[in-house]
């Protein structure tokens, strides 16, 4: 029994190339499997990548103590010698806590937004917010030499919020929405 896509002989001349609805079935087959091996490759990578991130997180995240304790002393020193050379006064450990932050939830925004695909992107930046809401959340009830603030909560969120942004951007920049695709002559 012949298949759809498999080549006929419709005329008898021994050619035997697809024909009308045969062939565009058959190229419509072949356009949705090219559209989805970059998605499927993608998750596949971030799913590597977001699971070992996410299990450093909650070790970041739920340590019992302050994780930045053995750091202290030299950041001080640090930013000690900013200030001697002229850096502003505002240049001080919150900001350099704040900017870890930050930075601590731009690979969750930015794996989950890979992850989640480009229609779902945009919900990284909330599930960041909701997971640094649940951080904080914790650590204020469960873990007494940690303290959770609403300006850990926004600076995570902002970081999450970032990551996706990235993958919108770079999603964006490669895809040729539907209404372009078609030719304009």
């Amino acid at each position: 029994m012949l298949k759809e896509q498999d080549p006929v002989d419709v005329a008898g001349n021994g050619d035997t190339r697809l024909r009308g609805a045969a062939r565009r079935s058959a190229g419509r087959r072949e356009a949705a499997r090219t559209r989805l091996r970059p998605a499927r490759r993608g998750r596949g990578r971030a799913s590597v990548l977001l699971v070992p991130y996410i299990l450093a997180l909650a070790v970041v995240a739920l340590w019992p103590g302050p994780v930045d304790g053995g750091l202290a002393g030299p950041l001080a020193r640090v930013l000690a010698a900013l200030h001697r050379r002229g850096a502003p006064d505002w240049v001080d450990y919150g900001l350099v806590e704040a900017a870890a932050n930050v930075a601590l939830f731009v690979p969750l925004g930015l794996l989950g937004a890979v992850w989640l695909g480009r229609r779902w992107a945009w919900s990284a930046a909330l599930w960041g917010a909701a997971a640094s809401a649940g951080i904080e959340l914790v650590q204020e009830m469960l873990l007494p030499a940690r303290h959770g603030t609403v300006q850990d909560v926004l600076a995570n969120s902002l970081g999450a919020c970032l990551g996706a942004l990235l993958v919108w951007a770079w999603q964006s920049r490669t895809h040729t929405p539907p209404s372009d695709r078609r030719w304009r002559g």
